[in-house]
Order: structure tokens, then C-alpha cells, then sequence
């Protein structure tokens, strides 16, 4: 049994030729991965946004060996209750913090493109953004791509809402070669200890730029552009998920997820003696949520399986991982969509 599928990229979802099986409350259904030598790209609004919805997987992805890269909408710049902070430090300073953040789950690599905090859904086009996402995903050339879910009821957030509809607008201008995309790409900020570490897109420092979050970097010049031929992007995990479809055990990345958002210091200020406690009782109610409760096709959930070796457990610059999960029950639910006729994790299922 595999999960739905979006036929030929019509957005019609159909469930795989071959599944069958209606939930019945026996064992769990795995679904198998092999991640290395992948590579996944995830777009998010916000520096905070991929630790406190999937750090927990983005981790176990790259401690199994996928090379993660994260592309930034934002840079957070309004973020604050503090009436006198100005928009252009916090703006860097949550920069600072996304970079230790992608350390600790152990992402290669960041781009920010820099936009106003707030402003996707008001103050930037969609065709402008979806260039953008899609000239990233082109450069990039992703297995995976891992976002908000744009069909998830009373999402209050407009950035939530507008980066989900327009980064799956731009998958679909990154495979296709009459889509306008952006040649020019923000600088590429490797993560320290990252697999793209000392890789760089261009760019020459932070600076405030017109148009642009203060104190975010976006490109003077355009950058050459033969490397971006056009890639279809074949396997999507939304977060926060209307309905999911897939979850991810992230007991023994409990303390990765943990630490990555601990670095976001700015946005936990009040929430630093509760935030494990939070994040806890939140990824336990995803398991009691989602397991075992059948979609419309009556199809339960998958669970992800991805083999990992003990010695391998502890993404780049994490924290000590208990192998044998210490935090058991604890979830992230994402909504798995595959492209019919692509492959990109090699997933197959398994009782």
C-alpha cells in the first residue's frame, strides 16, 4: 500500500494501482526510505518554521544521509513583541540563529530571498515569488520538497498560507522550460560543518537592500545561469498537513528538534522553561491524532522508516541521540504526495 499519488501533475489525487487495504487497526504500516545521496529542499516562511514543524525528521533525514537544504521567504524581521527592536537587527540576528538551527538538525546549506516579514500575500506578486522558488529549485535539483500545506483550514498566518500555494506553483514553472524562473539566486549561507559547506551562489555580505528584508542579502547582479535547466521535482511532504498521510517517529531526534529551536533564542523568550514540555505533549498528540485514523480513501497513515546505524545517529552538530528512542510516541505528520511514473526516495511499503 503506498500513499495517493497527484495523477500526471493534474492535481487530481488517486491512490496507487495496487493499494487497497482499509485501515484496520492491525500493525503499522512503514514505509520504507533510503535517504542518502538524496537531496531534500524545504521552503519555509520564517527561520523558526522547518524546526518547529519537521526539525525532528529533517534531522533523522540527514543523520540517514540526505543533503538538506532550506530556502527562506523571510528572514523574520517583524518577529518581535518588542516595540524597539529594529526590524534591520532582528532581521540578522534570527538569520544568525536559523544558521545554528540547520547546524543542529544538520542542513548543508540556507538561502534567504529576503522579503519583508509579513508581506508575501500583500506586498510581493505571486509570479514574482514563484521565479524565485522555482529558479532555487532548478539550482538546487531536489528529490524532495517539503512545505507548508496550503489547504490546512484556519492557518492564520498569511506567509504560512502564500509560501505553501506558490512553492507548489513553482515546482511546476521549475520542470516546465517556458516558465519565466530567476536566474539570479540569493547567496547560498553554507551551514557550519554542512555538505555544502564553502559552497557559495554569489553575493558579497549582508546588506540592506531595496525591496528586501533590512539587513538581508539579495543578489546586485545576475548570477550565469547554464545550470538551470529545468527539474521536476517528484515527491512532496506538506507540513502541518490537513490530512496526513505519512508520520515520522522522532523519538530519538526529540533532542535534535529540541536544541534547533532553543537556538531561535528571540522567538522563546517567555517559552524557554516550557518549550520542551510543549514540543513534547504536541508531537505525542500527532501519533494519537493521525494513527490508525483512515483518509478518504481508507487508507491509514504510513509511518516512516529510515535506516539509520547507531554510529550515525547524531546529526552534524546535534545532541547525544538515544538510539533506542527514549522519547517514544512522539510524531510529525506530513501529507505525502507522489508524482505518478517518478521515484525519489526509492519508498516502498512494508507491514
Amino acid at each position: 500500500m503506498d500513499s495517493p499519488s497527484v495523477d500526471s501533475d493534474r492535481g487530481v489525487s488517486v491512490p496507487e494501482a495496487g493499494d487497497g487495504g482499509a485501515c484496520t487497526g492491525g500493525s503499522l504500516n512503514r514505509l520504507k526510505i533510503e535517504p542518502r545521496g538524496k537531496r531534500v529542499l524545504a521552503v519555509c516562511a520564517h527561520p523558526d518554521d522547518l524546526e518547529f514543524y519537521c526539525g525532528g525528521t529533517m534531522a533523522r533525514l540527514a543523520a540517514a544521509g540526505a543533503e538538506i537544504v532550506l530556502l527562506l521567504a523571510t528572514a523574520g524581521d517583524k518577529g518581535s513583541f518588542d516595540p524597539g527592536m529594529p526590524g534591520a537587527r532582528l532581521a540578522e540576528l534570527r538569520l544568525e540563529e536559523a544558521l545554528r538551527g540547520a547546524h543542529v538538525m544538520g542542513l548543508s546549506s540556507v538561502y534567504c530571498l529576503g522579503y519583508p516579514d509579513g508581506e508575501l500575500a500583500y506586498g510581493v506578486s505571486a509570479a514574482e515569488l514563484r521565479c524565485r522558488i522555482a529558479g532555487v529549485m532548478r539550482a538546487v535539483r531536489p528529490n524532495l520538497l517539503v512545505t507548508f500545506d496550503p489547504w490546512k483550514r484556519y492557518e492564520l498566518h498569511p506567509d504560512h498560507r502564500r509560501v505553501g500555494q506558490v512553492t507548489l506553483d513553482a515546482r511546476l514553472a521549475a520542470k516546465l522550460p517556458l516558465y519565466p524562473v530567476e536566474a539570479r539566486l540569493p547567496r547560498r549561507l553554507p551551514v557550519a560543518g554542512g555538505a555544502g559547506e564553502g559552497a557559495s551562489d554569489g553575493g558579497a555580505g549582508v546588506r540592506r537592500v531595496g525591496g528586501g528584508a533590512p539587513g538581508i542579502e539579495q543578489p546586485a547582479a545576475a548570477q550565469p545561469s547554464p545550470g538551470l535547466r529545468p527539474w521536476a521535482i517528484p515527491e512532496i511532504w506538506l507540513f502541518q498537513p490537513e490530512e496526513a498521510n505519512l508520520l515520522a517517529e522522532i523519538g530519538p531526534f526529540f533532542p535534535a528538534k529540541l536544541a534547533a529551536l532553543q537556538a531561535h533564542a528571540s522567538q522563546f523568550l517567555e517559552e524557554k522553561d516550557t518549550l520542551a514540555a510543549q514540543l513534547r505533549s504536541e508531537a505525542a498528540e500527532e501519533g494519537r491524532r493521525w494513527l490508525g485514523k483512515a483518509d478518504a480513501w481508507n487508507l491509514a497513515p504510513q509511518v516512516l522508516s529510515v535506516p539509520v546505524s547507531a554510529a550515525g545517529l547524531a546529526p552534524a552538530g546535534g545532541p547525544a541521540v538515544d538510539p533506542a528512542g527514549g522519547s517514544a510516541g512522539l510524531y510529525e505528520a506530513f501529507r505525502r504526495i507522489m508524482i505518478v511514473g517518478s521515484t525519489a526516495f526509492s519508498g516502498q511499503s512494508a507491514q
